[in-house]
């Protein structure tokens, strides 16, 4: 995936225009998924998909026929400026099991090549049309093979409403959407559907985000229909000096900022409000609050946590999701994170950066509102993490990992 970073001068943040961050205890879970779209590009349906994924934000993923691609080149050059990604549905959209071995690697490689020609890479999975495929056609293909687990079609013209419908009740997390951007119906109910799950709290990939976003390295000639567990997920503790925040890792659990569960650091499983708690509590130095007590009902007074919280809140650093209710089990997302971090920086009379030139993240629009600011400081601070990717994902959780690479950079600042 490429991982390129644009920088745009933007003006000075207000950094006490937004209260303190609060969300409802209702917030839906968040889930990922992949909608891809087959046999473009067309040369009016495909610019209206576009234009509506703009508007939200949402990347998407587009199995494309050669031989239409060759016709509509702008087109593509267009998604993929836009963040889409770009795939190889063959070249004439042929019954792959019905070729010779010659003609199977004709129709990909065809499109392999006008792809690379057209954009530069060499390396575009493939989608079977149809998807027909069997054992010989597979062994042909030496990239990885994208079929599907949601298609509200099932191969029929349907109504653009029960498209619609058929996407939302089948979708799941770690889903491959199938669709096509060559009919008004499909155009309709794609937006229709991504509304509705972005509301359901969904947050949309391509397909190379989905690899990476649940761990999963993909495999030559290899068929994938979804991508199942946790994202970011389990990590070989036997291989954590390999791991790309091992560096974070190793200072903050030498110091004592983070530390493991006896059976290891679990760098990839999400991070929760209790133990972000911790983690910013550590690193002040594991001060006395005044009192242990607070508005929470859901914090028990023997709890681990019980003083990391109580001092942050007084401190103004983390806050409950309502009066009551502090969660303390619920994921921390990456923008939630990010705010309790910057409100730690400046509990210690950390200054707004000077430097307006931040990172453009393709999907900073979506940051909330409440944690843009927060965010965007951070990034101006010059934090800029190893794993640096084109969208920050606002609303994903947070790993332990991630979590180590800021902490130990926040450390580095010197502020206390």
């Amino acid at each position: 995936m490429k991982r390129i970073f644009f920088c745009f001068l933007c003006t000075v943040f207000l950094f006490n225009l937004f209260p303190a961050f609060s969300v409802s205890a209702a917030d839906p879970e968040i889930k990922i998924a992949a909608f891809t779209f087959d046999d473009g590009p067309h040369p009016t349906i495909t610019p209206k998909l576009l234009d509506a994924l703009a508007e939200r934000n949402v990347p998407v993923t587009f199995f494309v026929n050669g031989i239409n691609a060759e016709k509509y080149p702008d087109i593509i050059l267009r998604a993929a400026s836009e963040g889409h990604q770009i795939a190889n549905h063959t070249y004439s959209h042929a019954v792959l099991t019905k070729l010779s071995n010659e003609k199977v690697i004709e129709e990909v490689s065809r499109t392999q090549q006008f792809l690379c020609e057209l954009l530069g890479e060499d390396d575009y999975p493939v989608r079977v049309p149809y998807g027909a495929i069997n054992e010989q056609v597979q062994s042909l293909i030496d990239v990885p093979i994208i079929l599907w687990s949601v298609d509200p079609t099932n191969g029929k013209v349907v109504p653009a409403a029960k498209m619609r419908d058929g996407i939302v009740s089948a979708a799941h997390d770690g889903a491959i959407i199938l669709m096509h951007d060559t009919s008004t119906a499909n155009l309709e109910a794609s937006i229709e559907a991504i509304d509705l799950l972005l509301a359901d709290g969904y947050v949309f990939v391509t397909i190379d985000e989905l690899f990476d976003l649940k761990n999963v390295t993909p495999a030559s000639s290899t068929i994938y229909r979804k991508l199942s567990g946790e994202t970011f997920g389990y990590f070989d503790e036997s291989q954590l000096n390999q791991h790309w925040a091992y560096e974070a890792i190793s200072f903050v659990e030498s110091t004592g900022i983070m530390i493991g569960d006896g059976t290891g650091f679990h760098p990839n499983s999400g991070l929760t409000r209790a133990e972000a708690a911790a983690i910013l509590w550590r690193m002040a130095g594991e001060p006395e609050p005044l009192t242990l007590k607070t508005t929470f009902a859901d914090i028990p007074s023997d709890a681990w946590y019980v003083s990391a919280v109580a001092w942050a809140f007084e401190n103004g650093i983390i806050h409950g999701l309502t009066e009551e209710s502090f969660c303390p089990e619920r994921r921390v997302t990456r923008e939630a994170f990010y705010t309790m971090f910057e409100n730690y920086l400046r509990s210690f009379g950390a200054s707004a950066p000077e430097d307006p030139c931040v990172p453009a993240f393709r999907d900073a629009s979506s940051i909330s509102e409440w944690a843009f600011s927060s965010v965007s400081s951070i990034i101006g601070r010059g934090f800029v993490s190893v794993k640096a990717r084109e969208r920050f994902y606002p609303k994903l959780g947070l790993t332990r990992a991630e979590a180590a690479e800021l902490a130990a950079w926040g450390k580095s600042l010197a502020i206390i």
